[in-house]
């Protein structure tokens, strides 16, 4: 359950920020917690000789929850750890270098002006002096 939500949150969202993984992991842990409860009651209506449908009516949600809570162990712990981690942790992807500097460029492209602008100045200055004067120098150092 956990390989198909982690693989869904990663194609769905592309991967590439935290909160995909925490609703990968999120999204894991209600499937393995809704396998259980489908689980108690396949398992009654098999013993009792019903229906699926109609267990469920019989045992309702006050029946599944109680029946849960007898039967939580340490190996449901273990199970929805592991879904929590793998939910998590198949939510990513591996950026390729191209997509890198594709993202990169859209950040740059994307800053406001008033940013961009002071960069674009410092730059053009320190291309422009001479190794060893800066221009707060040059007016220090009249010559």
């Amino acid at each position: 359950m956990a390989l198909a939500v982690g693989f869904a949150v990663r194609f769905a969202g592309k991967g590439i920020d935290t909160s995909f993984g925490v609703v990968g992991a999120a999204m894991a842990l209600l499937g393995c917690f809704l396998g259980n409860a489908f689980s108690i009651v396949g398992v009654m209506s098999s013993e009792i000789g019903l229906g699926y449908a109609d267990s469920y009516r019989l045992l309702g949600l006050d029946g599944i929850f109680s029946v849960m809570g007898e039967t939580f162990g340490g190996i449901d712990l273990l199970f929805y750890g592991i879904a929590l981690f793998q939910g998590f942790k198949l939510s990513f992807r591996q950026l390729s270098e191209e997509e890198i500097l594709e993202h990169a460029s859209v950040d740059i492209e994307s800053q406001p002006a008033a940013e961009a602008a002071p960069a674009a100045i410092e730059a053009d200055a320190s291309e422009s002096e001479a190794p060893g004067e800066s221009p707060a120098e040059e007016a220090n150092n009249p010559t």
